[in-house]
């Protein structure tokens, strides 16, 4: 089964169910032990039976109940969401090749960046006029920032996950960058990328002051 998958048929959701843990899945998908309790038992699929994966931990083994044949009641589909943190790892094994398009956020940052400033702090690259991603980047590594963000946002968009950007400190009347924000169930979830920096003295209108600089 794909590490990916989301909508599960009911087979598929029995060799789910019968792969590990209750407790293991729950933190994999966004549900709970009652939620997929529920989801078993309307698509009339059998659980594993109490002290089955102890038996199993002990390298003895567990007797597996067969699949049924299904009623005309049962569900034969159901949508299980990955949780953020699972599609954040899955990320990291996708390799996009040359053909894939990038993400529409991609180019938008990608173009806002073009016509905006470096910051006097650190020298990222900013633009309080245009929306782009959360990024803290010079402009010596914005491409492999951008290829990285592009992976990330494709992963998570492929689970059915969506994003805002908004001005940060919008609600205190003033803004100079942007927020990112992953849509999911129930809640709203910042994230952004930053370039690893060091702090040293820079002369600046004829007086020293601490500066970052890219590493």
């Amino acid at each position: 089964m794909p590490p990916n998958k989301i909508i599960f048929t009911r087979e598929e959701v029995y060799d789910l169910v019968w792969s590990m843990p209750m407790i293991r899945l729950v933190k994999k998908y966004v549900t709970n032990n009652k939620e997929l309790m529920k989801i078993c038992l309307n698509m009339e699929v059998p659980i594993p039976y109490t002290g089955y994966w102890n038996r199993v931990a002990r390298g003895q083994v567990g007797i597996q109940t067969e699949l049924p044949p299904a009623s005309e009641k049962a569900l034969n589909k159901i949508v299980i969401p990955l949780r953020v943190s699972q599609a954040f790892e899955l990320a990291k094994s996708i390799v996009l090749t040359e053909d894939d398009a990038p993400h529409p956020l991609i180019a938008q940052t990608r173009k806002a960046f073009e016509g905006g400033v470096l910051t006097a702090l650190d020298h990222s690259l900013k633009n309080p006029k245009k929306e782009h991603l959360d990024l803290k980047v010079t402009p010596g590594t914005l491409e492999r920032s951008l290829e990285v963000m592009n992976i990330l946002l494709k992963t998570l968009e492929s689970h059915g996950f969506k994003f805002k950007i908004t001005p940060a400190n919008k609600d205190r009347g003033y803004y100079d960058t942007w927020n990112t924000y992953i849509d999911s169930p129930g809640s709203h979830i910042s994230f952004s990328l930053s370039e690893e920096t060091k702090a040293a003295f820079a002369k600046n209108l004829g007086r020293k002051w601490t500066s970052l600089f890219p590493i």
